[in-house]
């Protein structure tokens, strides 16, 4: 069985649900998936070859602490996503991410932590927290996200395969990861 984990599944509401829609369904031809999600796509529901977890926190937390763009309900679904994703990898012997959630890119280091031994490849939609860093005016997030970095760049270099959207990703990609045969260049 083959573990995917994806925030947005459906076609419906992004361009990357879209993506991902279309992604999981051609995979599940060749593979049962567990697919660990935030929404609900209604084309991936019909699909018998396909088991959702659905994530999800509090509509109270997600209506009453929109501080700073809502990013206290962004960490905890990410913590929530990257926990269920843990604990749904033994016995998997792959696992594809995408880059959101965002702290999903360091599963590669939690795995090791707990000995789970399973090759886990990545698509990269956007880097965090280097697009913060590049955008942000505030000191503080932008020395936070430079700490931070740090173990985000390292967990790319863990991951089986990295699969990159466009040219630009590749070449910050390049900077990031030793071996560069492992960057697949998608579009």
């Amino acid at each position: 069985m083959l573990l995917i984990v994806a925030q947005l599944t459906d076609s419906n509401n992004t361009s990357t649900g879209y993506y991902w829609e279309k992604i999981i369904e051609t995979l599940s031809e060749k593979n049962e998936i567990l697919l660990i999600t935030e929404e609900n796509s209604p084309k991936l529901l019909n699909n018998t070859k396909i088991q959702i977890l659905q994530v999800n926190i509090p509509k109270f937390l997600k209506n009453n602490f929109k501080f700073k763009n809502g990013y206290l309900s962004k960490v905890i679904m990410s913590f929530k996503m990257l926990f269920f994703s843990i604990i749904n990898s033994r016995n998997k012997e792959n696992i594809l991410v995408g880059t959101n959630p965002f702290l999903i890119v360091l599963i590669p280091i939690f795995l090791n932590i707990f000995f789970i031994k399973t090759k886990v490849s990545i698509i990269v939609f956007d880097l965090f927290p280097d697009n913060l860093i590049s955008t942000t005016n505030s000191f503080l997030v932008k020395y936070f996200c430079k700490l931070i970095k740090i173990a985000f760049d390292f967990s790319y270099r863990k991951f089986h395969k990295v699969f990159s959207i466009g040219s630009d990703m590749t070449k910050i990609l390049e900077q990031k990861i030793d071996l560069v045969n492992l960057i697949q260049h998608l579009l």
